[in-house]
């Protein structure tokens, strides 16, 4: 009630909250609060009566309680009646001279004048409150109802988005099986549609409500799974530790978008000839930077000479961290093995967007597997 009144004293009273007694929205009382009506009276009458040597000179004092009361949890109909009858009690009962109707003049009809303002007063500012409560609840049901149908569309946009992406897989990998095999347009074609369908993958993942309270953990491991099944490299561990922090859909796409072409290269230069082995993927927030390293268990980046030219993979490893607004570093791990470390500012606290760099074409196709030297990333094929 207090709030009520607090609602509506800092919204002031307009005219199309002014009660309108005939408005069908104020609802009729039931037997219930008329029966509600009639305890608060009862309670009224008795201990008025029984309090009568404490409270003489007070005649209406419990009765204005009980018509207040009443008019919060029965109705102001009810509370009508609660005061009419009041009004003849007190008159009766407790004012001088008891037990008549005969008033003292001017005390007693200034009394009952004085009671019947203080009721009505009551009953009209108390409809006004529960009028402002039930406008006030309908409107936060209504918005509530709203944001449940933009959160389906949103989530109906994205499901789209995902299927429209993975159709555009489906019809660059249908091209591609029109191609010479092993020409340079198929395995391009096929590189794009795969690219394209992880990106599909990653794109529905995140954006999966059941996953809100996992954080990106789950997915980065389902995303490894998933380009190391389409190798048919299910021999392969991969162990994911990540916060159960939600991170925003763009922060959580660049991030597993690096990590399917960490992935992929490890499949291409970590696993390759051997069966099993191992892909680490940590996620870790240190306070202001977010830190990233995926590492496999492989021979790590030898010192072999190899050619400086970059890949495709390599160039996207790198538009996605400076999306991020971050640094990204390839070394041998202290375990042995190869390991990409990424670390980026925290997403949520970044107010604009670092700007993506375009991903340029490489001049030729790098056809070299061997192990870049340390401190250079693993060749990839386009």
């Amino acid at each position: 009630m207090l709030e009520g009144l607090l609602h509506f004293l800092r919204d002031g009273v307009s005219s199309d909250r002014m009660i309108d007694w005939t408005r069908p929205n104020l609802r009729r009382e039931t037997p219930r609060d008329f029966a509600v009506g009639f305890v608060f009276f009862a309670a009224a009458f008795a201990v008025r009566y029984l309090a009568d040597e404490v409270l003489k000179g007070l005649p209406f004092v419990t009765f204005t309680l009980a018509v207040l009361f009443t008019a919060y949890f029965g109705g102001w109909r009810v509370a009508v009646f609660v005061a009419i009858a009041s009004f003849l009690s007190a008159w009766y009962f407790f004012l001088e001279p008891r037990d008549s109707w005969t008033l003292m003049w001017p005390q007693g009809p200034l009394a009952l004048g004085f009671f019947t303002i203080v009721c009505a007063s009551q009953i009209v500012l108390v409809a006004m409150l529960v009028e402002s409560l039930r406008r006030r609840d309908a409107k936060r049901m209504e918005l509530e109802r709203q944001r449940a149908l933009q959160q389906t569309l949103f989530q109906e946009l994205q499901h789209r988005v995902a299927n429209g992406m993975q159709l555009i897989s489906s019809i660059l990998s249908l091209q591609a099986r029109l191609l010479t095999p092993q020409s340079e347009a198929k395995v391009a074609i096929d590189a794009a549609a795969s690219r394209l369908s992880t990106l599909a993958r990653v794109h529905r993942r995140l954006h999966d409500p059941s996953l809100g309270g996992q954080g990106i953990g789950p997915a980065l491991k389902d995303l490894a799974q998933d380009v190391l099944a389409a190798a048919g490299r299910s021999d392969v561990a991969i162990e994911v530790e990540a916060p159960s922090v939600a991170i925003a859909p763009a922060a959580g796409t660049s991030l597993a978008m690096v990590v399917a072409e960490a992935t992929t290269n490890s499949l291409k230069h970590a696993f390759v000839g051997r069966e099993g082995g191992t892909l680490a993927i940590r996620l870790r927030n240190e306070g202001a930077k977010w830190d990233l390293r995926v590492r496999d268990d492989g021979p790590g980046f030898g010192n072999a000479g190899q050619s400086h030219e970059k890949s495709l993979g390599l160039m996207i490893i790198r538009s996605m961290a400076n999306r991020l607004g971050g640094e990204v570093e390839f070394a041998n791990g202290a375990g042995g093995g190869a390991e990409l470390c990424l670390r980026f500012p925290d997403p949520s606290q970044r107010r604009d967007e670092a700007p993506s760099q375009p991903v340029e074409q490489p001049a030729r196709r790098s056809t070299d597997r061997e192990r870049a030297p340390q401190a250079e990333p693993r060749s990839e094929q386009a």
